[in-house]
């Protein structure tokens, strides 16, 4: 939800602040990590055989 501040004008007599749905960019966006059952940011690392995944910061489990 965001706020948005609007002007009193003739469709809207009442001006203030207004409560509306809004976008979200990718990056602020968290995984849920379903060993620790928390949001969590996500580090980068490289396997043995040369693939990159994905893991969790708080308990180091791979998505």
């Amino acid at each position: 939800m965001i706020s948005k501040h609007v002007k009193p004008s003739m469709a809207n007599r009442e001006g203030g602040i207004i409560k509306t749905e809004g976008t979200i960019h990718a990056s602020n966006v968290m995984l849920y990590c379903t060993k620790c059952n928390k949001a969590t940011r996500v580090a980068y690392k490289f396997l043995e055989d040369g693939t990159k995944v994905r893991v969790c910061k708080k308990c180091n489990e791979t998505f």
